[in-house]
């Protein structure tokens, strides 16, 4: 089996000048009116860190060949892996972009490529312009995994805020600025391409995550599938819980789609968006039904049991529709909410149904380790009534 030749060449049209990795601080991108790189300083970075990574990094410009290599040079008693080009030493040392991985490197020598209107791939075999040619196996799996560095899919829909625009894309879990990855978003919905300029770090990481989540927030508030916001409004253990609405304005579309998840299970809504929603539409309330005779003798018994039991309900509790048949009840404004289901296998699960809701209307929640610790509480307060051991 013939071996896979793991190099990745980088092209550009044009003469690369030797300063753009010999002098910090430098550039300059005359045939980009929209660079994706303007600190100066990725180059010299990407080619430390390749080196650093054990890869070849060579560059011909025009008939000029240039070698990259690395020294070891003692500093103040430490050694040092300087880089050379050539024979001349350059002016820093592998230590440079320590935090960077290779694919870090990878996307900028992309995005430069890209910056400079050119190409890249495995053996690109030009002979005029300029062309980087990198050989390891880590740069090649970069090559191989590109789409998960840069933005390469068509948008599900495209949103507008007084801001930007910012595309949703399939996928779970990047965020992109101009088509780059310049952040994770963990478990999120989809994701998000940020077209409009904002604020990096150095290292092409977003600047401020915080910035991030108002910058998106502001732009799915106002999208018009349903599909997508029903979506992103009920991810409440993904990236999309980290947005907060307080501060904006709910599109009318997206009113309308959370007022039909409100009917269905309002506490799938993401918190922020729910308390918004409230908000904008005070109104919203649930459609309550009346209970029937067989369904107030079982909560009556129920209600009794948990009372002797040592936990009495004085909590307003209604009976409502609700097409989620994954709902059995909840808790809103202090008011526990039964839907039909709850009466539906009988006493056993309703005492347990009513118990839990009771506990939420003393301020527990779901998954929370204050509810844990409180049910650990209740569970050995009640077994030493019964067995009398000396605590």
């Amino acid at each position: 089996m013939k071996a896979i030749n793991k190099t990745i060449e980088f092209w550009t049209p044009g003469k690369i000048d030797p300063l753009s990795w010999s002098v910090m601080g430098i550039n300059s991108k005359p045939d980009s009116d929209n660079p994706i790189g303007f600190f100066g300083t990725g180059l010299k970075m990407a080619i430390a860190v390749l080196l650093r990574t054990g890869h070849t990094v060579h560059i011909t410009a025009e008939g000029e060949e240039y070698n990259f290599t690395t020294q070891f040079k003692e500093f103040r008693g430490k050694e040092f892996n300087f880089c050379f080009c050539n024979e001349d030493k350059l002016p820093f040392t592998t230590e440079l972009g320590k935090n960077w991985e290779v694919w870090m490197a990878y996307r900028e020598l992309v995005s430069n490529t890209m910056d400079e209107k050119g190409e890249f791939g495995p053996e690109q075999g030009m002979l005029e312009g300029s062309t980087i040619t990198v050989t390891g196996p880590d740069i090649y799996k970069c090559w191989q995994n590109h789409n998960n560095y840069f933005c390469v899919t068509e948008p599900l829909e495209t949103t507008k805020s007084w801001e930007g625009n910012i595309e949703i894309h399939k996928g779970s879990g990047i965020i992109f600025y101009k088509g780059v990855k310049i952040a994770e978003a963990e478990d999120s919905a989809y994701n998000y391409n940020i077209l409009h300029n904002i604020k990096l770090t150095e290292d092409r990481t977003a600047h401020s995550f915080s910035d991030i989540t108002v910058t998106i927030a502001k732009a799915v508030s106002n999208i018009k599938n349903p599909s997508i916001i029903r979506k992103i409004f009920t991810n409440k253990k993904g990236f999309e819980k980290n947005l907060h609405f307080d501060y904006i304005n709910l599109d009318e579309t997206v009113m309308s789609e959370l007022s039909k998840i409100w009917s269905e299970d309002p506490h799938s809504i993401l918190d922020s968006a729910l308390s918004k929603f409230r908000k904008q539409n005070p109104l919203s309330e649930f459609v309550e039904i009346e209970f029937d005779t067989s369904q107030l003798r079982m909560l009556y018994r129920a209600k009794d049991f948990l009372k002797k039991a040592g936990y009495p309900i004085n909590a307003e509790i209604k009976l409502i529709e609700n097409k989620n048949q994954n709902v059995i009840a909840f808790v809103h404004k202090d008011v526990i909410h039964l839907t039909p289901r709850a009466f539906n296998k009988g006493m056993f699960d309703l005492v347990q149904t009513l118990m839990e809701e009771h506990f939420h209307t003393l301020g527990y929640m779901d998954e929370s380790r204050s509810f844990e610790h409180f049910l650990m509480d209740e569970l050995i307060t009640q077994t030493n009534k019964h067995i009398q051991y000396d605590m």
